[in-house]
């Protein structure tokens, strides 16, 4: 039997954590891995770097993605320090008092969004993750971590900050995206208690809420005026049905000024809400309208919702821009390196309003809305249409 030495053990200098004795089947694997850590890492001297990511994945079974999730928490917490490009070091902590003692760790912001691990952890390139990218930028140059974490459903289903946000004392703050109508009476708890929160394309600046804002209402309106200068008549909307917050009432809101400013018939210029994942087939039923009655041009809540209308265009043998033409919102589409097309849409840059988000944070500014102006991007997706008496081809 090999030897074992006896004695104190001493702690371990560097990356020597030993990999678990057992993987982790079912639900509780990155709660059971968080705890594996942390034990390892009282064990180890302050300053000693952990293993990679990829390293920890592969000793463990777990996925990159829950790896860095972990580590993320615990760096919350204050165990560890993470440094850009050059890994992760365990932080000076007092060992005298046992497992009581709170670790003095680097301060946390948290960014609270629906599901982070497919918004902005896992190499998603979207409008959330360079908001993210953003602030983070913006953060680590105080020296504060911005830590991704998950809404809270209500019984009811609505969304909410955790109720532990502010229960650790590296926590110095909070940013939410609103994605859905939120539970708000913790927003404002929060606010009256002094706790710093910022927005992000949520407003109430009554409540004493900052935030940072598309140009919801201009970005939309000046779709419409950009369809409209084409010679486009009848112009459609097509945006998300039920409890979608605030950013689609202000959007639908610029489709009705666009409209009225262009001198359209609004009889002529419909707004379709409907569920994102009815989008394509309501796109071909609307597609499938005599060629003098439907809409010639479509705006939308986001560009993904004309995705779905030209892959419906194509079930019918239409194309764009002959046959019908788009405008977006955001710019969603160019962003996806995975997206077919590249489509007309109103840019904004989130990178500059994530930096913009913590600005307002680190100030501390009450009931300021920073609205960002955007651009229109121009790729070829809107033409003038054709003479009314084309039908649909066969």
């Amino acid at each position: 039997m090999p030897r074992t030495k006896s004695g104190p053990q001493k702690p371990r200098r560097a990356n020597q954590i030993p990999p678990p004795a057992t993987r982790f089947p079912g639900q509780l694997r990155s709660e059971q891995f968080r705890g594996h850590l942390i034990r390892q890492i009282e064990t180890l001297e302050p300053g000693a770097k952990l293993p990679s990511e990829r390293t920890l994945a592969k000793e463990s079974g777990l996925s990159l993605l829950t790896v860095n999730k972990v580590l993320a928490t615990i760096a919350a917490e204050g165990y560890l320090e993470r440094r850009p490009g050059s890994g992760t070091y365990v932080l000076e902590r007092s060992r005298k008092g046992g497992a009581g003692d709170k670790p003095q760790g680097l301060q946390v912001l948290r960014f609270v969004v629906k599901n982070p691990s497919t918004t902005v952890l896992d190499g998603t390139v979207g409008y959330t993750s360079h908001f993210y990218q953003g602030l983070r930028e913006a953060a680590r140059k105080d020296g504060i971590e911005v830590l991704p974490t998950a809404f809270e459903l209500t019984a009811d289903g609505l969304q909410r900050l955790p109720q532990d946000t502010f229960h650790s004392a590296n926590v110095v703050g909070a940013i939410f995206v609103e994605d859905g109508v939120p539970d708000y009476r913790p927003l404002w708890q929060y606010l009256k208690e002094g706790r710093r929160l910022v927005a992000f394309d949520f407003a109430a600046p009554e409540t004493g809420l900052s935030t940072v804002m598309y140009g919801d209402s201009e970005g939309v309106q000046v779709a419409v005026e950009h369809c409209a200068a084409h010679g486009h008549r009848r112009i459609a909307y097509l945006g998300p049905s039920g409890n979608v917050g605030q950013p689609n009432e202000l959007r639908m809101a610029g489709f009705r000024a666009g409209v009225a400013k262009a001198g359209l018939d609004p009889a002529a210029c419909p707004i379709r809400l409907v569920r994102f994942d009815e989008s394509r087939p309501v796109g071909r039923e609307i597609l499938s309208q005599p060629a003098h009655e439907r809409p010639t041009a479509f705006v939308a809540f986001m560009d993904y919702y004309l995705l779905d209308l030209l892959k419906a265009g194509w079930d019918l043998n239409l194309k764009c821009p002959e046959d019908f033409s788009v405008c977006g919102f955001g710019d969603g589409l160019n962003l996806d390196p995975l997206a077919p097309v590249k489509i007309d849409s109103y840019h904004f840059d989130e990178l500059q309003m994530g930096q913009s988000a913590y600005d307002l944070w680190k100030t501390g500014a009450k009931g300021i809305v920073k609205r960002q102006t955007g651009k229109l991007m121009v790729r070829g997706s809107v033409a003038p249409p054709k003479a009314q008496s084309v039908e649909r081809r066969g």
